[in-house]
């Protein structure tokens, strides 16, 4: 299986925002993974066209750093440095001191497995893979206790020949690796969603985040605000995001599932459509056994021509919008503490609203046509009557 390696970087924050995508989206959404070559192992890299289409399991690498894992990578560093300049010309002190940084790294990092994703499209720079990613099922922290599952796979990640703990040139992010056991999977639901999310908080430097999942409809759900808007989800995307359709006029009701980290500020998910085509209204939140429900409504404009707009949702942390120009992490703050839900709207006339305007203007048009001169006829003739 093919293991994809993510980590949260101080200068790289979108790394971050990836992982919480990745770990909320509904099934089929896109996400990005890109990674330098020398941290991709060299026959993946070298026959990057076998990667499209294949599954692989995203890890989230936990990272505890420690006084003697920083003296250690000093230390490894320092020889890889006298070595290049020549003070050292054995081999097998610059190996040793890596070795050892590898040690204190080992100690210092537990993997977590997050997601499994089909690999859609594969694309080569010069010396960095960009993978487009399809999100598929959750991992289910559920069948077993949550830190054993996390502990059998850190022991499992440690035995393989490539991993990221290796120092420098040696460590590996996108792996092809054969595991003993495969953690166990559950089809993308609220209960495995739930089990999952309450583990990622949980970790080293997700304690401030805010993750939510759109819940689907229950099948025997019956709305007497409208039609609730995953059920109006069509299978597809359009440039990579999400794509619904709705009804001028209609009034459709999204439901999140809200988790929050220890630290995370409690407040719910914001949700904006850009664009005149319909008007947002909530949260009316309500309290879970596991986080929080936020309920919000959707009300669609009314519409003679169909229109387009898009809406977002995402929870406080990220200050600026996603239609700023400059979408860099010094327009959207340093940090990202939420995913970004983001879905293209297709608002529709309805027909009953059509046939109503065009009554309207063909009354419109008859009362037109009635010249001056037939209303004092018309005047006339009651008078005389």
């Amino acid at each position: 299986m093919l293991l994809l390696f993510t980590r949260l970087r101080d200068d790289r924050p979108l790394y971050k925002r990836d992982l919480l995508d990745l770990a909320c989206l509904p099934s089929g959404s896109e996400v990005h993974y890109s990674d330098q070559q020398k941290y991709v192992e060299t026959p993946l890299w070298n026959d990057q066209a076998r990667l499209k289409d294949q599954m692989a399991l995203v890890v989230f690498i936990e990272e505890f750093p420690t006084e003697e894992l920083r003296a250690a990578a000093e230390k490894a560093d320092r020889a890889e440095l006298a070595a290049r300049r020549g003070a050292i010309k054995d081999d097998a002190l610059v190996n040793a001191a890596k070795d050892a940084w590898t040690t204190w790294a080992l100690k210092a990092q537990t993997f977590h497995p997050v997601r499994r994703v089909k690999i859609a499209e594969v694309q080569q720079e010069q010396d960095a893979i960009n993978l487009k990613l399809e999100a598929e099922d959750f991992v289910d922290y559920g069948t077993s206790g949550a830190d054993d599952l996390s502990v059998n796979f850190t022991d499992e990640i440690k035995k393989l020949s490539a991993h990221p703990a290796y120092h420098r040139d040696r460590a590996k992010l996108v792996v092809d690796a054969r595991l003993q056991s495969a953690p166990p999977f559950l089809v993308a639901g609220r209960k495995a969603w739930t089990r999952l999310a309450e583990h990622l908080l949980k970790l080293r430097g997700l304690e401030q985040a805010v993750l939510f999942m759109v819940e689907p409809p229950a099948k025997d759900q019956s709305d007497a605000m409208g039609s609730v808007l995953p059920a109006a989800m069509r299978k597809g995307h359009d440039k990579g995001q999400l794509m619904y359709e709705l009804t001028s006029g209609g009034q459709y009701r999204v439901k999140l599932n809200v988790l929050y980290g220890r630290n995370a500020m409690r407040i719910p998910p914001r949700m904006q459509v850009h664009g005149a085509v319909a008007d947002v209204l909530g949260p009316v939140r309500r309290q879970r056994n596991s986080g929080e429900e936020a309920s919000y409504l959707i009300v669609a404009r009314q519409m003679l021509t169909s229109s387009r707009g898009w809406m977002w949702i995402r929870a406080e942390g990220a200050e600026a919008s996603p239609s700023s120009a400059n979408h860099d992490a010094s327009a959207r703050g340093d940090d990202y503490r939420s995913p970004e839900l983001v879905v293209f709207l297709t608002t529709n006339p309805a027909l009953w609203y059509l046939i109503f305007v065009v009554a309207l203007f063909a009354i419109g048009t008859m009362v037109a046509s009635v010249s001056t001169d037939d209303l004092k006829r018309l005047g006339m003739d009651r008078a005389d009557s």
